[in-house]
């Protein structure tokens, strides 16, 4: 008597065709993965450039200088064009997501497209990944709001701080990355 019987996995359009062109919906939701994936890296760029914008605004203190106010006020600008950056990044991962989700109106939310993931998973993680990213970018607009006018060096610290650990960009929404990523053959399994 057999207790356990085998799994069987479809095989993947991406590695039963190698060397060919996906079509359909596999190529489209490949391709926005390989989007969402470039689009935070895009982000990663620009949280980097702010950790030393940030991180220079608090080394300004005290500001009694002109010098330094000058110095604020440049810093101050230039994060204003990051965070406007990551805005552009998070508009551009809401497109995504509704790509993604737009293809449950073509097949069931229970279709696998290339291994192991449902649609309707892939829409999930593609929203769980979204919705980390706007929580960021509101932190990083409280920090573009405040960190010009703080009173002390505590309050300082703590808005570079929120600037720099991205505390809701954390391991699930990591994972929901690499899940996609492996999914649709863009990462192997290691």
């Amino acid at each position: 008597m057999d207790l356990f019987s085998p799994v069987t996995v479809k095989q993947s359009p991406v590695v039963t065709t190698p060397g060919k062109n996906l079509t359909g919906s596999p190529r489209i939701a490949r391709d926005t993965v390989a989007d969402i994936h470039n689009f935070i890296q895009k982000w990663n760029t620009y949280h980097i450039e702010g950790i030393k914008i940030v991180e220079a605004m608090v080394n300004l203190l005290p500001r009694d200088l002109k010098s330094s106010n000058d110095d604020l006020l440049d810093s101050s600008f230039n994060l204003y064009i990051l965070v406007e950056k990551c805005s552009e990044v998070i508009e551009a991962l809401e497109l995504f997501h509704e790509r993604i989700k737009a293809l449950t109106n073509l097949m069931s939310e229970e279709e696998i497209l290339f291994t192991t993931l449902h649609l309707g998973d892939m829409v999930k993680h593609a929203r769980t990944i979204h919705e980390a990213y706007m929580k960021e970018l509101a932190n990083k607009r409280l920090v573009l709001e405040h960190i010009s006018f703080v009173k002390s060096v505590s309050e300082a610290v703590f808005l570079k701080c929120l600037w720099k650990y991205q505390t809701d960009v954390n391991r699930d929404v990591r994972l929901a990355l690499e899940i996609l990523l492996v999914e649709t053959g863009h990462r192997a399994i290691t």
